[in-house]
């Protein structure tokens, strides 16, 4: 299932890269590089779920998934990124190792 995951986020950054997924513009928020990390660092008991996606243009991009607790079936995607010269250069490598997984 993780083998699925990691082809998805393959495949999606593939098409942000290209700057087309269908009619729909995807925008990321900036945040810092530690909250970047931290998010990344959260587990699934939060209801939330972090994906590293990759780096682009000296960018570093997520994908967070929510789900409400009130509307279970209703998971929301948000984008982030953040500058990759600001994180940790081991970290990122690993992030990036991760992908290739």
């Amino acid at each position: 299932m993780r083998v699925i995951y990691r082809i998805c986020a393959v495949i999606f950054m593939s098409l942000l890269i290209a700057g087309c997924i269908g009619d729909e513009k995807i925008t990321a928020e900036k945040v810092t590089a530690e909250e970047f990390q931290a998010m990344l660092a959260r587990d699934l008991e939060t209801m939330k779920y972090s994906e590293f996606i990759g780096v682009n243009d000296g960018k570093a991009y997520m994908k967070v998934l929510s789900m409400s607790t009130m509307e279970q079936k209703d998971w929301k995607e948000k984008y982030y990124y953040t500058d990759a010269q600001d994180l940790p250069e081991e970290w990122l490598r690993q992030q990036q190792e991760n992908i290739k997984k």
